[in-house]
């Protein structure tokens, strides 16, 4: 058996948002190598290539998998391309190779519950 590697030779785009002050100045070919390979985007996408969106640095989300692991630091990254708008991915750093990301599914865990107060029930005056 022969195992080769494949590069791709395509353009991306980087816009740094800052969030609560932090921002990633770190390399983004990694997160535009994901787009590449896991998003069918065949179609629309010019030469300039994929706008990637980062929000902020690497932060926490406070949770756990299935297996009961904490969930891995992560960046909050949206794709544009081709006149549309990825939702929010939550792209963290493989630990296996410590340079390939992956896309966490954080189901509700940033989800939080309104609150309802009780309505108390005014007493009624005895004559």
């Amino acid at each position: 058996m022969e195992q080769h590697q494949v590069h791709i030779l395509k353009n991306y785009r980087v816009v740094r948002h800052p969030i609560k002050g932090a921002i990633y100045e770190g390399d983004c070919s990694g997160l535009a190598y994901w787009f590449y390979v896991n998003v069918d985007c065949t179609t629309g996408i010019n030469d300039e290539g994929v706008l990637i969106h980062v929000n902020g640095d690497f932060h926490e989300t406070f949770g756990f998998d299935i297996y009961g692991n904490k969930n891995p630091d992560h960046l909050t990254v949206i794709y544009e391309y081709a006149g549309h708008q990825s939702p929010r991915h939550h792209m963290s750093i493989d630990s296996r190779d410590g340079q390939s990301f992956f896309s966490q599914s954080l189901g509700q865990g940033g989800i939080k519950k309104k609150r309802t107060k009780k309505k108390k029930k005014k007493k009624k005056k005895k004559k």
